[in-house]
């Protein structure tokens, strides 16, 4: 009777598919790795690593235009004194603030979803940055006030 050939089981058949199932997920994931590593470098900067950490406000690797930008509008704000300057700077600090609350911390797109896990971007900070936003919304309102009503005693 002629026996139906049947392939010799080898002891390592398992692990050589192991191994090959290993080697796809490594090559899989050393492909996706540098297209997700650059969302930082596009949204942040070529300078950021992710050694820095998240970029908010007062991170020099961050945001700190935004910072000097503030800084800069308070003092163009006190040494003209003119409360038009104030509101208007106020205004545009309570937009910026809205729109990183609203489009980021809140609806969580998938563009800061990435940040998030790459490590560019936090909650915590960004929510930071909109206290910090705040307290300018804040400061140069009040200051808005103080000046206009220096001006009306002045006149």
């Amino acid at each position: 009777m002629p026996r139906h050939h049947q392939p010799a089981k080898h002891p390592g058949g398992s692990q050589r598919q192991l191994r090959v199932g290993l080697a796809t997920l490594v090559s899989a994931l050393a492909v996706t790795s540098p297209a997700s590593a650059e969302v930082c470098d596009k949204a942040i900067g070529d300078s950021w690593r992710a050694a820095n950490g998240p970029v908010w406000l007062l991170n020099p690797q961050g945001f700190s235009f935004c910072a000097i930008i503030l800084i800069s509008a308070l003092l163009v704000i006190f040494v003209t004194r003119k409360p038009i300057l104030a509101y208007v700077a106020s205004g545009l600090a309570l937009l910026y603030g809205a729109v990183i609350l609203a489009s980021d911390v809140v609806l969580q797109h998938d563009l800061y979803l990435s940040e998030l896990r790459e490590g560019c971007r936090s909650v915590r900070t960004d929510l930071a940055d909109v206290a910090i936003l705040a307290a300018f919304v804040i400061v140069c309102a009040s200051l808005g006030l103080r000046f206009r009503r220096h001006n009306a005693k002045t006149i």
